[in-house]
């Protein structure tokens, strides 16, 4: 993995430094933009981070012309992130991150390169002419919740700066599936009842959400049935796993369900109504949608469980032995779409109990 890092950040290239030699990671330095653009143009990276940009300069730039390669901003001491940093980064890092910081950075977004399992998806991710940043709420949650103990109003605030997304927010946590017995009227409440963690994932979901209500038209599809689509796999994963009382979030993997097949037709429209066309879709094409989104949520730093979940969505055995919260997913993405789930793609362990909850015929 090739990373540069522009600008003096010492802390930072000591991290990737101790990084274990296995790993294969290779730093460049650059002092200045100048020399960073320079680079650049000469050789390519996979990783790009600036801490030597004041706004988003350098950063527009490798968005522009060199969009395979992951973005991340390091920002001023005592800063909080501007709206240019959160536009064109993918990630965010303090002005003096610790190992662990810079270590989960890198792992993370190999893990996510190996999504580009072959030439195709290397292709169309390089198609995109530039990979989206992490939405704006979800960026500025990251970088609190790396301090344990950010207060909850302090969350609270920044979720309810965006309007629509604390309404969206507020929304999916009166599920059945998150509320219990009373409505929850803030987000502090919400804060209180799901904890940091799991509310970082719902806003998360909101705003991918709108964002792929804009999208979906570009890429053919009918933004309002995306959206009916989503809020009803969600509704099913979240009742399947209160059935089958698993562990973990099935209902955020089902909520981002579209989402690979939204990034599928910004760049490859013909696949996608390949794609569309089969009922249930090849595993190919699904593959090819899933790695996509999966690609996406690691370049942004998103938990690799989620990553996970979303990048196998269309094939749970590839991350669970026994069924669990990505084969819950699953089932609940296909019965939306009005496909039949397919039993080998889900683990044998727990699956008949899976399809008699599910209303499924068993085998």
């Amino acid at each position: 993995m090739q990373v540069l890092l522009v600008g003096e950040a010492p802390e930072i290239a000591a991290s990737v430094h101790a990084l274990p030699v296995p790993m294969g990671v290779e730093l460049v330095r650059a002092p200045t933009p100048e020399e960073g653009i320079a680079r650049l143009a000469r050789d390519p990276f996979d990783l790009v981070i600036d801490a030597a940009t004041p706004g988003a300069w350098l950063l527009d730039q490798v968005r522009a012309n060199w969009p395979g390669a992951a973005r991340v901003a390091v920002l001023p001491p005592l800063s909080a992130p501007s709206v240019s940093s959160l536009r064109s980064a993918h990630q965010l890092l303090a002005s003096r991150p610790s190992p662990r910081e810079v270590h989960e950075l890198v792992i993370g977004l190999q893990r996510a390169r190996a999504l580009l399992d072959g030439p195709e998806l290397a292709r169309l991710v390089g198609a995109i002419d530039s990979l989206p940043a992490m939405p704006q709420t979800s960026a500025q949650l990251a970088g609190l919740l790396r301090d344990d103990d950010v207060p909850l109003e302090t969350v609270a605030r920044v979720i309810e700066r965006d309007p629509g997304t604390a309404a969206k927010v507020l929304q999916v946590v009166n599920s059945a599936y998150y509320r219990g017995q009373a409505e929850i009227r803030s987000i502090h409440l919400a804060a209180c009842r799901l904890g940091l963690r799991a509310l970082s994932r719902v806003v998360l979901a909101a705003e991918i959400g709108e964002w792929s209500g804009h999208a979906a038209p570009v890429a053919g599809l009918d933004a309002a049935e995306v959206s009916r689509r989503s809020a009803r796999a969600a509704r099913i994963a979240a009742q399947l796993a209160a059935d089958l009382d698993l562990p973990g979030d099935a209902v955020t993997p089902a909520l981002l369900a579209d989402l690979g097949p939204i990034l599928l037709g910004l760049v490859a429209p013909r696949r996608l109504a390949t794609m569309l066309s089969q009922v249930p879709p090849s595993r190919e094409d699904e593959r090819l949608a899933d790695h996509l989104a999966g690609y996406l949520l690691g370049t942004w730093g998103v938990p690799s469980d989620l990553v996970d979940a979303v990048a196998h969505l269309g094939e749970p055995t590839a991350v669970e032995r026994s069924v669990g919260i990505v084969s819950v997913a699953y089932v609940a993405t296909r019965l939306v779409r009005g496909a039949t789930p397919t039993p080998d793609a889900v683990p044998a362990p727990g699956r008949d109990r899976l399809w008699l909850r599910a209303g499924l015929r068993a085998g």
